[in-house]
């Protein structure tokens, strides 16, 4: 008998029919596409459990992370692709993208007309990849259709073209205090393989 459940917009229609059938109170919300609509979120679900405090605060902590992830004037952006384990890859329209933006990095989404989100094939990381694929660490013995593409052999052609960062799924499942993790990862990626690829340059 909870007095509240916070559920998607998405969860099985059945389930939240069942909800309203029990006279259980919930309050729904959507995917947030971007840091407004990810902050506007935080403030409704923060209001709704009556703890508006702790959602400014975490407001606050986003602010923060945005405004110390925020590359040095004239950084010449680098092109990037952030690669799911389950062979999707993020486009345009979408919370990561924007987040990719913010730290300096150019989304190749766009370019490989991938929509929000899309799959990305070997062939086409081979002879067009991003400066950086920022996928996940995989285990060997429990890769997935998307981890054999990305840890595939034939990419080693594209050294010095593309390197690879770490980027731990768990990051793009969700915006809220999320994002300040999220940030951190790209901006530090962000610098690393910004010095690598100077260091690189004739």
């Amino acid at each position: 008998q909870p007095d509240l459940v916070l559920t998607s917009i998405y969860a099985p229609q059945a389930t939240r029919s069942a909800l309203r059938r029990m006279g259980i109170p919930t309050a729904e919300f959507g995917v947030p596409l971007s840091v407004t609509e990810s902050i506007a979120q935080i403030r409704t679900m923060a209001q709704v459990v009556a703890l508006s405090d702790r959602g400014e605060a975490i407001v606050a902590a986003i602010d923060a992370a945005l405004a110390a992830a925020v590359p040095p004037a004239g950084t010449t952006p680098l092109t990037a692709l952030v690669f799911q384990s389950n062979g999707f890859a993020a486009g345009g329209g979408v919370l990561i993208d924007e987040l990719l933006a913010r730290t300096g990095f150019q989304n190749v989404g766009a370019r490989y007309q991938l929509g929000q989100f899309g799959i990305v094939s070997l062939e086409h990381l081979i002879a067009d990849p991003p400066q950086i694929l920022l996928a996940g660490t995989f285990v060997s013995d429990e890769l997935t259709w998307g981890d054999r593409i990305a840890a595939h052999p034939a990419l080693a052609g594209t050294t010095g073209r593309m390197m690879r960062a770490e980027f731990p799924e768990s990051l793009l499942l969700c915006g809220g205090p999320v994002i300040v993790q999220t940030l951190a990862v790209l901006a530090e990626a962000r610098r690393k393989y910004g010095r690598k690829y100077a260091s690189a340059s004739p």
